[in-house]
């Protein structure tokens, strides 16, 4: 069956467990998490995000309001930091 998560218009997905970490185009590329049965939605960062990926306890993202820069943050949205 086909279930509505969320209205947010999406892109890169990732799903890590019981968890989807995505770009909200909708909150001008943000990352977000949310558990697979769309509760506990949570706001990541506040960085125009783009090629998200989820590796380990990390999430890396290009930044685009700092010069498309490589960025990483922990997936609960703390330590963020440029990786390059």
């Amino acid at each position: 069956d086909k279930v509505e998560l969320c209205d947010d218009e999406s892109m890169h997905i990732n799903v890590v467990g019981e968890w989807i970490y995505y770009r909200n185009l909708s909150d001008g590329g943000k990352i977000y998490k949310m558990k697979t049965d769309g509760s506990q939605k949570t706001k990541l960062n506040d960085d125009a995000s783009s090629f998200v990926n989820v590796v380990d306890r990390w999430v890396y993202y290009r930044n685009e309001f700092e010069g498309r820069k490589l960025y990483k943050i922990q997936t609960d949205g703390s330590e963020r930091q440029a990786v390059c």
